[in-house]
């Protein structure tokens, strides 16, 4: 309540974002293996989180495929998020696009892409100016919460490199290292 966000999405209350995990065998690992993750150019593990105003991570879904996009993952959890988050606003980023407009009970705040854009004179596609301060707003917003996890693998040096170990173990570190991340915040 009352955090100072940008008029047009002055009633978010949740951000939700993904991130990858490193996973060793990136010189052995096919590009086209269910593990390898275009973002960190190594085989990963993908986790999401949904997480409030101060930070606090309020869900914690993974490890699965990196190959899962965020609007496929949010289709696929499509039941949890209407029960869990029913009349809650998210912001989150492109990539939840095409799945959160299928939601009926929750809000999100997604920027608009440049393909949303109407063609000018040129046949260069633009935002309208409505299109353009709304993606303003929405980019001060999101920047107003860190992201937990960067926060998450900068405490914890074993997650920020190649994990060698067991995948369960990862899994396990990730959610001790969020109890850790949510204990420090203060409600």
């Amino acid at each position: 309540k009352d955090m100072g966000l940008p008029d047009l999405v002055k009633d978010t209350n949740l951000w939700m974002d993904s991130s990858d995990f490193k996973l060793v065998g990136k010189t052995t690992t096919s590009k086209k293996h269910e593990s390898w993750s275009y973002k960190e150019k190594a085989p990963a593990q993908r986790f999401m989180c949904v997480s409030d105003g101060n930070g606090r991570i309020r869900y914690l879904r993974g490890g699965y495929s990196p190959k899962v996009g965020d609007s496929e993952f949010l289709a696929i959890q499509k039941e949890d998020f209407e029960e869990n988050f029913k009349d809650g606003v998210i912001i989150a980023d492109c990539g939840f696009e095409k799945a959160a407009k299928s939601l009926k009970k929750v809000k999100f705040h997604i920027a608009y892409s440049k393909n949303k854009g109407k063609k000018d004179g040129t046949g260069i596609k633009k935002l309208t100016k409505k299109q353009s301060e709304f993606n303003k707003a929405q980019r001060a917003a999101r920047a107003r919460v860190e992201s937990p996890f960067g926060i998450i693998k900068g405490k914890f040096k074993a997650l920020s490199g190649f994990w060698a170990e067991e995948i369960e173990k990862q899994n396990y570190l990730v959610r001790y290292a969020v109890g850790m991340h949510n204990e420090n915040i203060r409600q």
